[in-house]
């Protein structure tokens, strides 16, 4: 949602409700920053950048969007064998995104990814800020009992 203040300055608003006897009460709220909306939007597309580059199948284009640190530790080759360990992402009809833990230049997003047999298989995506871009530092599936 959005928080309209008295003066008319609006920021971004992320509210968290649980439904107890009937009721939908509040369990919390948080403001975000515009830098906070900007990193969440900007960190959003380049994973629907990322996805769409391995259905495609344009590797060497999802490639680009990990880490130095990552392509440091891994060539091309090894990246390709690491994502084809996934086929479920290699397939992506939707996902689900949201925000997890955010630092200035680090952040964790949330993906619920439809494979094609329209299951649901979780992902944690980490990334990291370089030269003012959002790349993928690294990402795993989530076990059940996560």
């Amino acid at each position: 949602g959005t928080f309209v203040s008295e003066t008319g300055e609006t920021s971004p608003l992320n509210v968290s409700l649980v439904k107890e006897s009937g009721k939908w009460m509040m369990v919390s709220f948080d403001l975000y920053t515009k830098e906070e909306l900007a990193a969440e939007d900007d960190s959003i597309a380049q994973l629907n950048d990322f996805l769409d580059s391995l259905v495609s199948p344009d590797l060497d284009a999802a490639y680009d969007i990990m880490s130095s640190g990552y392509k440091a530790a891994n060539t091309g080759v090894q990246f390709e064998e690491f994502v084809n360990g996934y086929p479920s992402i290699m397939n992506d009809n939707d996902s689900n995104t949201s925000v997890g833990s955010f630092g200035d230049d680090e952040l964790t997003l949330y993906v619920d990814i439809t494979d094609k047999d329209d299951n649901f298989v979780p992902f944690n995506f980490y990334m990291v800020k370089e030269e003012g871009k959002w790349k993928i530092d690294s990402f795993e599936l989530v076990e059940a009992n996560e």
